[in-house]
């Protein structure tokens, strides 16, 4: 977001944090140079608490086996260690809620990094990017809902043609990824040239979208009541239907959409989100791990079935 501020330095129009290095101690000299006399900015001292208030709740979760995915942590010479990029973003993401927390006279926009857990219950879709809200969101709003799909429906139409629909299959998407991308059938679909061409337009608007349908999909995960299941289960879908087609190799989009329709118990269709993706790049290896996983699921699956029929 810096590209479109007027003036870091100045704050205009507005200010510009990287979630990223928030744990970094010079980042956060950087920052109090910067912005400190117009904004809070966690000192020295607060990084601390941050760091150990993480350790605390990490070595809780050690001890009770609820260690995030990647998350590094160990007892060496009855210490407790951390390290690795998880962690990292556990402290950051401390950091991020304290500025948020200290500075209640500022709207605050997200262009998500990497998921912080605390964030959701607060987040909202604003065009490209999320709002964080100053209270919890008990729901999305199908006002919010629509708006957004209005928002990407228009952005998609421009990028890759107007194809891509509420009703659109996982197969059609998976088709449109391998005729356009592979077999470079591009009048087919109306793309615009420009963007199929530009790798890092790809991924990053993919990216864009993949963070948003995270929020639905995190609201699915909460929802109580089936008619709000449904209508962010139907959100999430279009989203990383979306984000995919913008860019069928993006991890985000490729990893996060599988595990929804994991999740759901689609199968076939998260099979072929991941074979459309290791068929862009057949030397990605972690691709290649997931079509693995999903297809010993389906194995897992159709053993399950079979025992019920004898």
């Amino acid at each position: 977001m810096t590209g479109l501020c007027k003036s870091q330095i100045d704050a205009d129009p507005f200010f510009t944090i990287s979630q990223n290095p928030l744990a970094d101690s010079n980042y956060l000299v950087y920052l109090r140079h910067t912005y400190g006399k117009k904004i809070y900015i966690p000192s020295d001292e607060d990084s601390q608490i941050c760091f150990n208030e993480y350790l605390t709740d990490a070595q809780e979760r050690l001890k009770q086996g609820k260690l995030k995915p990647g998350e590094d942590v160990r007892v060496v010479d009855n210490r407790v260690v951390v390290s690795g990029q998880v962690a990292v973003m556990q402290i950051n993401g401390l950091l991020a809620k304290m500025i948020f927390e200290h500075n209640t006279n500022h709207d605050f926009y997200i262009e998500e990094s990497f998921p912080l857990e605390w964030m959701y219950p607060y987040l909202a879709p604003h065009g490209l990017i999320l709002h964080l809200e100053r209270r919890p969101l008990a729901s999305l709003s199908p006002e919010i809902v629509a708006k957004d799909q209005a928002y990407w429906r228009s952005f998609c139409q421009s990028a890759i043609g107007g194809w891509l629909t509420e009703t659109s299959t996982v197969k059609e998407v998976c088709d449109y990824a391998r005729r356009t991308f592979l077999e470079h059938h591009f009048a087919e679909f109306n793309v615009d040239r420009k963007f199929i061409s530009d790798d890092h337009a790809q991924k990053a608007f993919s990216k864009l979208r993949s963070s948003i349908a995270g929020v639905y999909g995190w609201r699915l995960k909460d929802a109580s009541e089936p008619a709000e299941r449904q209508r962010m289960s139907a959100a999430a879908d279009l989203a990383f239907r979306q984000a995919f087609a913008l860019c069928p190799d993006s991890p985000e989009a490729v990893f996060r959409y599988v595990e929804l329709l994991t999740q759901a118990d689609r199968l076939d269709d998260a099979l072929a989100i991941a074979r459309t993706a290791l068929d862009m790049d057949r030397t990605n290896r972690q691709v290649k791990n997931l079509v693995d996983k999903v297809m010993d699921m389906q194995r897992v699956k159709g053993n399950r079935s079979g025992e019920h029929e004898k």
